[in-house]
């Protein structure tokens, strides 16, 4: 009875050391280093560059290009596999060239394609430890399509967010993601696939957003399969077959590949940024928008009605006989839980005699 207990548990605890083994082992990955912004010196450039996945897979090989410093919207574009997302993960530093090189320059925020969401307020998730600026985050969630999401929820933007986001739909991650990426206003801004999860109106703001004056001093790269972006985006970098296959304008691309371009909605493309002139724009905004105004006004407090996660309690004591009376009465009623009980007796007593 005990050996075949015995050999299973060595053989899980066997496993376990393995994993344990493959994760210590693994190689250290080193910080990227943040190099200053000098001039019109490109965001990003990648020359004779090769990538493999960790398991030694080819992942992309003879890039070469660059990427503009300010105000530039790049669409990096591939079918499923091509390589976008490993792409973006080698700018970050995840996956290190195994030729060439890559230079990234400045400042860099990063948005998943699987929206990574902490244990914390919707206000806390998009601030992520910067200092509160009314302006910008009042910018940032218009910008994002939050506002009716905020407006929604129970404590607005002081609303508890449950682990990996549990209590959010696929849409609001993204745009709570994307909304993080803008806020923190950096160099340079990788954004993988956040148009995926939302409906074409949606898609045509945060597009918008991505053309506003909110992110004209970044240089931002957009993963993603979605032929809308090309009206909005200046430059496309096309990966198949584990190679940039196109590099140029969008309407180059169009041309090439036969694709027809919408028309861009300007209406959409709002001039947001608080670092520029257009603060008092943005101001006058948050004067006529009452819902934008009392939520960005409103005090930031963790103690909040209707927490997610509340301190559990305990009592001391007998217990009473009614949870024995719901038990039984789960069961099936008194009378199995008695039959039960004389058969369990009945075992025990014909393995003690016989």
């Amino acid at each position: 009875m005990m050996i075949p207990n015995v050999i299973s548990s060595l053989l899980e605890a066997n496993l376990a050391i393995g994993r344990i083994e493959d994760f210590l082992v693994s190689p250290e990955v080193a910080p990227r280093p943040v190099l200053a912004r000098r001039g019109n010196e490109p965001a990003v450039r990648c020359r004779d560059l090769t990538l493999r996945w960790p398991n030694g897979n080819l992942l992309l090989e003879g890039i070469d290009f660059k990427i503009p410093a300010r105000g530039q919207l790049t669409l990096v574009m591939g079918g499923v596999g091509s390589g976008k997302s490993g792409f973006l993960s080698a700018l970050i530093g995840e996956i290190r060239p195994k030729r060439g090189d890559i230079t990234v320059v400045g400042s860099v925020a990063y948005a998943a394609q699987v929206p990574w969401i902490t244990h914390a307020t919707l206000r806390e998730n998009i601030t992520f430890g910067n200092e509160f600026d009314p302006v910008l985050y009042a910018c940032v969630i218009e910008a994002c399509s939050l506002i009716p999401d905020i407006k929604s929820m129970p404590h607005e933007d002081r609303t508890e967010i449950g682990e990996k986001g549990v209590n959010l739909s696929g849409g609001q991650k993204a745009r709570i993601a994307l909304a993080r990426a803008l806020y923190a206003k950096a160099d340079v801004i990788l954004l993988d696939d956040p148009l995926s999860a939302v409906d074409a109106h949606v898609m045509h703001s945060l597009l918008a957003a991505l053309k506003s004056k909110l992110v004209k001093d970044s240089a931002v790269i957009l993963a993603s399969h979605q032929t809308l972006a090309l009206s909005y985006c200046d430059l496309v970098l096309v990966l198949d077959d584990h190679r940039m296959v196109f590099n140029g304008a969008p309407a180059d691309y169009c041309e090439k590949f036969g694709v027809e371009m919408q028309p861009i909605n300007e209406e959409e493309v709002q001039s947001c940024d608080p670092g520029s002139p257009n603060v008092s724009a943005c101001q006058l905004m948050i004067e006529k928008n009452a819902s934008l105004r009392r939520i960005i006004q409103r005090q930031h407090s963790s103690n909040v009605g209707g927490n997610l996660v509340k301190e559990e309690g305990s009592k001391r004591g007998a217990m009473p006989w009614q949870i024995y009376e719901d038990y039984m009465k789960s069961c099936g009623g008194v009378l199995r839980c008695c039959m039960i009980i004389i058969g369990i007796l009945f075992t025990q007593v014909q393995e003690r005699v016989f």
